[in-house]
């Protein structure tokens, strides 16, 4: 039964690549039109592997975003201290995670890169993986997080690789969704040889989908993400530039959002005039248009390169609005920010992250849709080191009556600080163990 599934999923990808395809050509591409069709559809691997690159164990890393890239980031080096053999072929999905990987490797000339070759992950087709799988051989793939695609992760099977799904996650939309193909689901996970979990409740699902190995349960890798030090350097340096009372941020926001938040910054800066709102949008292609909509408030605009002209604040007409238009600065945006506000939450479409926020320890505040963090966010509530809110109206009031009680303000500050070094230390373990299943 499982093989028809198998079969009819993959006519069913045929049938959708002409919808894919208007897709691909719509996004962005991370290495060029050509490379980037060669290696998404047919599984052509830009960088392709010399001898020195089989001569050790290869470990397949498949991250899709950049979040999930910077979670593994430090499991990744631990696995190359614990096997010094290995090679590592990392895959992602989106430009954002391409590039903070090429960033990396341009700015680190040490020997460990060189085991290490990156590529975007090929669609979800049997002839492109496999391809793909024929040119690096792997022993192992890693998979971060759910992603459980059936052509990958049965071709992998097939040829004997072992497959790993670490800092495992199953959201309640997720499970609801994959429960409807219950059928086809089941013997995909059940390819998987070990399943490493976030936290209890992740077992639970993943149990009730099939799952029949032992699951185990380890702390979620983001509580591991190194704190990047030139950004917090320069974040930290333009808050003493900025002669501005209180800087907000809403970060990572979504679309249906920044123009309900503009119009409370409306009423809020009539009153606050020295203060400071920082847009910035999850999607680079909203950037522009949020802009434009900044624009229509009357209020002095600029977009995130302002905040690098040193003496632009001391002006009397300084800013009141700056839209972050870059990829990749989130720890820099948070540092030079008091209070913050998790985009996604407030309406519904799942939040974001606030681990980023908690590890330099600001002020957090979040709405009743954490659905994909929903687990932190209880924590952080529970611990009192993150405020719950329901509209934008509510964060500017509670966030400005917050800051005016230094004492109230600093607790909160500390007590998420405090959460995530609580929480950290599971990379070496996963690492550990992935050396040792391997």
């Amino acid at each position: 039964m499982f093989r028809f599934y198998l079969f009819f999923y993959q006519c069913l990808s045929i049938f959708f690549i002409p919808v894919i395809l208007l897709i691909f050509f719509f996004k962005k591409k991370c290495r060029g039109l050509k490379k980037d069709l060669l290696g998404r559809f047919l599984g052509i691997p830009v960088n392709l592997p010399n001898e020195h690159f089989q001569k050790g164990k290869v470990y397949w890393v498949h991250s899709v975003s950049l979040g999930e890239t910077q979670a593994v980031y430090s499991m990744v080096k631990e696995i190359e201290k614990r096997d010094c053999t290995s090679r590592i072929i990392w895959t992602v999905s989106t430009k954002t995670a391409w590039s903070f990987l090429q960033c990396q490797i341009n700015s680190n000339s040490d020997e460990e890169w060189n085991r290490i070759v990156v590529e975007l992950i090929p669609y979800d087709f049997k002839w492109s993986v496999e391809i793909f799988i024929d040119s690096f051989k792997p022993s192992v793939l890693i998979l971060v997080e759910t992603e459980v695609w059936p052509n990958l992760i049965a071709s992998c099977s097939k040829v004997g690789i072992k497959i790993f799904l670490v800092n495992g996650r199953l959201s309640k939309k997720s499970f609801i969704r994959y429960g409807l193909v219950r059928n086809f689901c089941t013997p995909v996970l059940n390819m998987i040889h070990l399943l490493v979990a976030q936290t209890g409740v992740d077992k639970k699902r993943f149990k009730k989908l099939g799952y029949k190995k032992d699951i185990l349960v380890l702390k979620n890798m983001k509580f591991d993400i190194p704190i990047v030090k030139e950004q917090v350097r320069a974040g930290s340096a333009i808050r003493e530039n900025i002669k501005k009372h209180i800087v907000w941020l809403a970060l990572s926001t979504r679309e249906g959002e920044e123009r309900e938040l503009l119009q409370c910054w409306q009423d809020h800066h009539k009153n606050n005039s020295n203060d400071l709102m920082i847009i910035v949008p999850r999607h680079p292609e909203r950037f522009e248009q949020v802009y434009k909509w900044a624009r229509e408030t009357m209020l002095k605009v600029e977009y995130r390169s302002y905040l690098f002209e040193k003496s632009s604040f001391l002006l009397k007409d300084s800013p009141s609005i700056i839209i972050g238009n870059t990829l990749g600065e989130v720890q820099m945006y948070l540092s030079l920010s008091d209070i913050v506000l998790i985009g996604g939450s407030v309406k519904n479409s799942g939040g974001q992250s606030p681990l980023d926020a908690a590890r330099l320890g600001k002020a957090i505040f979040f709405g009743h849709y954490m659905n994909n963090f929903s687990e932190i966010s209880e924590q952080l509530l529970l611990q009192r080191s993150a405020i719950q809110i329901g509209t934008y109206k509510e964060w500017f009031f509670r966030g400005q009556t917050l800051f005016n009680s230094e004492k109230d303000f600093r607790q909160l500050c500390t007590g998420a600080s405090r959460f995530v070094n609580s929480n950290m230390g599971s990379t070496r373990k996963y690492a550990e163990l992935i050396v040792k299943k391997s």
